[in-house]
This record gives structure tokens, C-alpha cells and sequence, in this order.
């Protein structure tokens, strides 16, 4: 269904482009493919960790990728239209291909094609309910994480393009942070949607956000020691302003983390409300920040206003996570020494 409504608007962009590079057939294909395999792509994989199998999908990518890389011509020359267009077909037929090998193999490994069926008019409209209301604390939180490139555009006087280029890459640094904690979201969800050993899976989501705290204080620390000739030697010389913005959204990006956590937890307990209610109060403490801040402090400005709306939302969450199960809120961030005893089980996969 998602692919057939992207077919009908690559249809109306095909036709409002000047001077399209592809044909109809061609973007519709594109859209078809990248869109069908990446929802099976993500949800196979997510089936697959929440039954504690990190293998079997992420082998199953790695062969299709590899697969893949050989087919690109390695020549030295420049490619002719064709050789490029072939590669783009590939490419987006990997997504599709991939995905579809994921469903197999899940359904192989669990038995489950015979309990294939297509969902039932009143799941139909449980799904839509719940997703209609997770969508719009997606869009919400978007804004909460873009809405400061907008402020930071509007006042040229204090935050020239260089400037704004800067904080994008601070925020781009910020999502690369973000990577490992949204994987381990990934199961949680699944996990806490199931019930099954819930109160376990509570208590691992406070040992990972405490082993984070650590894993951000390291990063705090090499950012401030390192940071400004890090970032010229990573990404030139007009990049000499990240390091204060980056030192101060780092703290925004540690709530942001163990924010995904608890967005998971909520979503798979079907209370998807508790994260649109967080987003918005953030967004309001963003909106306002960035008023007022951003025309008389520029990126830095923006920095300390989106870490102050992140732990806002962190706040707000870990506000209604004590009232569902009470804790001390030295649980989440007092560190321990069993924790890495943990890890290392976990790591071993005892």
C-alpha cells in the first residue's frame, strides 16, 4: 500500500520536473522497490532481535550488499548512461530483493507461512489508531530536531552560512550517536509489546542508560580536549566553530538516547500518547528558546536550547516511567559496577 501510494506521486513529480534524468517506468520502479523492501527490511529485522537472533538478518544484508558491490563496473573510466541507469536498477532492486529474503527466512525459521493472513477490518483500524497517533509525535519530534536550522537561517547578522553549515554538522554528529541507542529501541520495542519478561527488560533499559552516561562523559571529555582540531581534520578549515556547539548539544544528545529507550518502551506498551505529549511540550521549549536566543547567542544559542528541549522530553518521559514502575532516579543514572558485568554477559551472549 505504501508503494502504490509513492507510484502515484512519483507519477505527479515525474510530470511537474523540467528535465527529468529518468523515465516514469524507471522513478516508479525506484519507489516501489526502496519503499516495499525497506518496511520488510526493517520490521524482519526487528522481528528477528526481538527473539534475540542478531545473525541471521544481518547476514542476510551483508550477502545481498556484498552481492551488490560486485556487479558495479570497476573501470577506470567515466560510465555511459546505460552502465548508470543498470547500477541504479540494482541498487534499488537490492532494498526489494533483501527484504523479501527476510520474510522467507523468518517464516522458515519460525514455520509461520501457514499463519499467513491478510489483518481483519477491526486490526485494520487498531493499526491505523495507533499509527495515525505515533506519526504525529514523529512529525512533532522532527520539528523539535530541525526546527533550530530554520532559526539559525532566519538570523544572518549572527549566524552566517558558514555558521549554519557548522551546526548542521554538529546535528549530523548528533544523529551518528544516535545509532547504537535506536538499534537497541529496536528490540526493546518488540520486547515490552510482547509483555514477556518485562521486568527484566526495565531493568536492562536502566543498566544501557547508565553505560551511555559513561559513553557520552568519554565524549564530552576527547570534544573538549580535541574537538576544534578534530573537526578541521575531519572536515577542513570552514568547520573551526563546531566545538562549543558540539560540547554543549552533547548533553541534549545523551537525553535523546536514553530518550529512544523509553520511546520504545512506551510504543510497545501501546501508550505511543506519552511520546506525543513529550514532543510537544519540547517543541514549545524549542520554539520559544530559539526566539529569544538564537538572534543574540547564534549557534551557540541554538545548542543550549535544543539540549534544554531534549531533557525537557526526557524529563516528561522519565516522569511517566516512575509512575508505571517506581524507581529511584538514581536507577537510571547512578553508575554501578554490576552494569559491566552485564555488558559483558550480554556481549557473550549469556
Amino acid at each position: 500500500m505504501a508503494a502504490l501510494v509513492m507510484v502515484g506521486s512519483f507519477y505527479y513529480q515525474y510530470y511537474m520536473l523540467h528535465s527529468p534524468l529518468f523515465t516514469s517506468a524507471e522513478y516508479c520502479f525506484f519507489a516501489v522497490c526502496y519503499i516495499t523492501g525497506l518496511l520488510l527490511t526493517n520490521y524482519c529485522s526487528v522481528l528477528f532481535y526481538a527473539q534475540g537472533n542478531f545473525i541471521i538478518s544481518n547476514l542476510i544484508l551483508i550477502a545481498f550488499n556484498i552481492a551488490f558491490v560486485f556487479t558495479i563496473p570497476h573501470n577506470s573510466g567515466s560510465a555511459d548512461e546505460y552502465t548508470v541507469h543498470a547500477v541504479l536498477r540494482r541498487y534499488f532492486l537490492v532494498f526489494f530483493l533483501q527484504g523479501v529474503a527476510l520474510v522467507i527466512a523468518f517464516a522458515i525459521k519460525n514455520k509461520s507461512w501457514k499463519d499467513f493472513s491478510f489483518p481483519s477490518l477491526k486490526q485494520c483500524r487498531q493499526l491505523l489508531g495507533y499509527s495515525v497517533t505515533a506519526l504525529s509525535g514523529n512529525i512533532i519530534f522532527f520539528l523539535v530536531y530541525r526546527i533550530d536550522y530554520w532559526f539559525v537561517h532566519a538570523n544572518p547578522a549572527v549566524c552566517p552560512q558558514a555558521d549554519l553549515g557548522n551546526y548542521i554538522q554538529v546535528s549530523k554528529m548528533g544523529q551518528l550517536l544516535l545509532i547504537i541507542p535506536q538499534i537497541i529501541a529496536s528490540v526493546i520495542f518488540p520486547g515490552t509489546a510482547s509483555g514477556a519478561g518485562r521486568p527484566e527488560l526495565n531493568k536492562s533499559l536502566m543498566i544501557i542508560a547508565r553505560l551511555l552516561s559513561q559513553f557520552f562523559l568519554v565524549i564530552i571529555i576527547v570534544a573538549l580536549l580535541f574537538g576544534k582540531q578534530l573537526f578541521i581534520f575531519v572536515f577542513g578549515e570552514t568547520f573551526n566553530h563546531m566545538q562549543v556547539p558540539f560540547v554543549i548539544v552533547l548533553p541534549g544528545v545523551f537525553c535523546l538516547s536514553v530518550l529512544a529507550l523509553l520511546s520504545a518502551y512506551f510504543a510497545g506498551k501501546g501508550n505511543v500518547r506519552v511520546n506525543v505529549a513529550g514532543a510537544a511540550l519540547a517543541l514549545l521549549v524549542v520554539v520559544a528558546g530559539d526566539y529569544f536566543l538564537v538572534p543574540i547567542y547564534g549557534i551557540v544559542g541554538a545548542a543550549i536550547v535544543s539540549t534544554v528541549g531534549y531533557f525537557t522530553n526526557l524529563l516528561y518521559s522519565l516522569l511517566r516511567f516512575y509512575k508505571d514502575y517506581s524507581i529511584g532516579w538514581a536507577d537510571f543514572f547512578k553508575w554501578r559496577k554490576q552494569d559491566y558485568y552485564w555488558l559483558r554477559s550480554f556481549i557473550a551472549g549469556k
